[in-house]
């Protein structure tokens, strides 16, 4: 069964640039979007996504690289701040850890062009349990510590005696787990890009660092980052 999913549009005022879903209006530099795949009868699971964009008389196609898995969707947001709607795609992996793949296109130029993939963004954190009953976790000069002291005595009693670490123990910083549209600055928006902080295998959640990226100078760069402990 083919399904079809129009793009939703994040937008607090509606421009002169912005193409509401639905409608057959249409003029130059306005942007609309479809995305179809394919979904077996009763089921949840898609493939083969495809997207069908539509700038003023234009129209473009673009295959994902990943074009499967769970509840894709698209959103309409300006994300460099041009005053034309790029276009970003979700899809989510349906493992345990809750993973999704996400990019965004921009459409200014005669072809689309990829701003944003969440597989090429590097993974610069690393994580390590330390004396004390707390784990470090370090990102070039940023450092956050997660405090394990209310973690259950048979927890704490594997890794540490008297607050001392037994071994060397290392936790895992995992490569992006979501990355999601917010609204921050006026007129644009920004990512919020989650990593999941796991400890001594992958469902020992111990909490989450949290980016805030911005798109400037041809690029989305980080200008706040947490740790959100679980």
């Amino acid at each position: 069964m083919k399904i079809k999913i129009v793009a939703a549009l994040l937008t607090c005022i509606i421009s002169p640039f912005t193409c509401v879903p639905g409608t057959n209006k249409t003029c130059e530099n306005r942007i609309c979007a479809v995305l179809e795949a394919q979904q077996a009868d009763g089921g949840a699971y898609c493939t083969d996504a495809v997207i069908y964009v539509e700038r003023g008389g234009e129209k473009f196609t673009v295959a994902p690289s990943h074009d499967s898995g769970y509840e894709p969707s698209l959103v309409l947001a300006d994300f460099t701040g041009d005053g034309l709607n790029d276009v970003y795609y979700n899809i989510q992996s349906g493992g345990s850890g809750a993973f999704s793949y996400s990019c965004i296109y921009d459409f200014s130029g005669p072809q689309p062009e990829i701003i944003f993939d969440s597989d090429e963004i590097e993974n610069e954190y690393t994580a390590q349990y330390q004396d004390g009953y707390k784990v470090k976790v370090t990102n070039g000069e940023r450092i956050f510590y997660i405090d394990l002291s209310g973690r259950s005595g048979e927890y704490l009693d594997g890794l540490y005696s008297d607050g001392k670490l037994i071994r060397p123990v290392t936790a895992d910083v995992s490569a992006v787990n979501t990355a999601t549209p917010v609204y921050i600055r006026s007129g644009t928006f920004d990512l919020s890009v989650m990593r999941r902080i796991t400890g001594l295998y992958n469902a020992d959640l111990l909490g989450y660092v949290q980016e805030f990226c911005k798109y400037e100078n041809g690029e989305f760069t980080v200008y706040f980052s947490a740790v959100c402990v679980v």
